[in-house]
């Protein structure tokens, strides 16, 4: 079946609408089919091959475009979406856009574009005032995002935020992928099935040889045929676990290991033939053209790791005097080798730049510290607080409640009172509010001091705040966590007061 065939068919299938009125007279205006009909013609001219969309992630072929409406199509009638219904299209200018808006017409469904840009309450009305049976939300593959910082120390955040999350991630350090001690040993034992593989085929008079490497190939592969099972199996025995582990090293040699099982997935793709013997060849070419693969994660990677590289959406992240620019760069040449490093973070994003910083070490904390001085001038100053010492002022310490002695250290802040001093929380409040974060930590899968750390609860303790404001000035306790614990911490607090 050709192309225009093949649409033709397709829009019969799923719907009576017809592709244009020269095709059915009898339909007249109302059987014609925009989408059906603009893909028709252009695969009748036989521009199968031919480019039809160009986005950042590469050219679109006629061919390519009407394969992706059709499945789309088919897609929101598997979902039980019905001629004449609406839906909501918040995608971005990709392919996607095209296919979104070309499968509704193609379906006989109502697309109503929208600003991406919007929030989710817009969205929320924007589905009820419509009556739109679904919202088309477009956005970008992990692959195609990076998270960039000046240190490498700044990534552990980052890991923690994107694996609790249930986010995929890849760190990209300065080693070569192909040289890291992880990839060589996975190649090492790939290499030896290979070997093994080869021998199976057994030379002519010599069954009984080629029968033996036969049998410890196959169990190399622990029972297992298709070339991408086959690499999972073996690179089982080297760290690949059917989940990713938590982050830190075994993370980053699981990633790693993954990393070459997407290359066994695009290598079966073009040929459902390929052995492991092609398989490793294709690995050792990659290694000597220093070819790395790529992995559907968002990229976490320092500022000095990224260069030459680009993604679609970057998060420049860090964005403080002391961090970029670094607090030792102290000379006019170190401060403009900095600025070039923050020109290079610049320059990654192909389409979508998102520049942050904090002001704060932690949500709720003191803002201590100042924007990037390299910032002024790209990002309005208007509504960004001026960290304390900016203008030469000094930030007066806070006093002790107790004796009235200066706060040195964090959690002498928090709790409001000196290490000296003795605490004034009722013990039984204390409790009560550990059993609750331990309840609100298990009922969502994160540690407890996600909820609230313990010098939080013990400044809850003794300050024993009566409304949310009074709570809201807690260290340690923002808006969000106001919004999410605020009326149940209040609630414990004044019960145990009534107790």
């Amino acid at each position: 079946m050709t192309g225009a065939e093949k649409i033709t068919a397709d829009s019969s299938a799923a719907d009576p609408v017809g592709v244009s009125p020269a095709a059915n007279p009898a339909l007249g205006a109302r059987g014609y089919n925009f989408a059906a009909d603009v893909l028709k013609r252009n695969l009748d001219a036989g521009r199968a091959g031919k480019p039809a969309y160009i986005d950042v992630r590469g050219t679109w072929k006629y061919g390519q475009l009407a394969d992706r409406v059709n499945r789309f199509g088919a897609a929101l009638r598997g979902l039980g979406i019905r001629r004449e219904e609406r839906v909501l299209m918040a995608v971005l200018d990709t392919i996607d856009w095209p296919t979104a808006f070309l499968g509704c017409l193609k379906a006989g469904i109502i697309a109503v574009p929208v600003n991406t840009l919007l929030t989710e309450d817009d969205y929320r009305f924007m589905l009820a005032d419509s009556r739109a049976k679904a919202l088309i939300a477009g956005g970008m593959s992990a692959s195609s995002i990076a998270v960039l910082y000046r240190i490498n120390a700044q990534s552990e955040g980052y890991e923690q935020a994107l694996a609790a999350e249930g986010v995929p991630y890849v760190v990209r350090g300065g080693e070569r992928f192909f040289a890291r001690a992880d990839v060589r040993a996975a190649l090492v034992e790939l290499n030896k099935v290979a070997r093994a593989e080869v021998a199976r085929a057994p030379a002519a008079g010599d069954s009984d040889t080629g029968a033996a490497e036969s049998g410890a190939a196959d169990a190399a592969f622990d029972g297992e045929t298709g070339l991408v099972p086959q690499v999972r199996a073996v690179l089982g025995r080297v760290g690949l676990t059917p989940t990713p582990p938590p982050p830190g090293a075994l993370r980053d040699r699981w990633d790693a290991l993954a990393a070459l099982v997407s290359v066994a997935e695009e290598l079966s793709a073009v040929d459902a033939s390929a052995t492991m013997t092609t398989f490793v060849a294709e690995l050792a070419q990659r290694a000597q053209s220093q070819h790395a693969p790529s992995v559907d994660g968002v990229t976490l990677a320092s500022l000095h790791a990224a260069k030459g590289l680009e993604w679609d959406a970057v998060f420049l992240v860090g964005l403080t005097d002391g961090t970029l620019p670094i607090q030792h760069a102290d000379t006019p040449e170190a401060i403009e080798e900095e600025r070039r490093l923050f020109y290079v973070g610049i320059t990654r994003a192909r389409s979508r730049l998102m520049l942050s910083w904090a002001l704060a070490r932690q949500e709720g904390g003191r803002r201590v510290r100042s924007r990037s001085r390299f910032l002024t001038g790209l990002v309005p100053s208007s509504g960004v607080r001026t960290a304390p010492g900016a203008r030469g002022q000094r930030h007066k310490p806070g006093r002790c409640t107790g004796c009235g002695g200066p706060l040195a250290t964090a959690a002498e802040i928090k709790a409001g009172r000196c290490q000296a001093c003795p605490s004034t929380a009722d013990p039984g409040l204390v409790a009560e509010l550990k059993a609750w974060r331990k309840g609100r930590a298990s009922d969502a899968s994160v540690p407890a001091f996600v909820v609230f750390s313990d010098a939080t609860l013990m400044a809850i303790a003794e300050r024993r705040p009566c409304d949310r404001a009074a709570l809201l000035a807690i260290p340690g306790i923002g808006r969000s966590k106001l919004d999410t614990y605020g009326s149940e911490v209040l609630s414990i607090v004044a019960g145990h007061a009534a107790s």
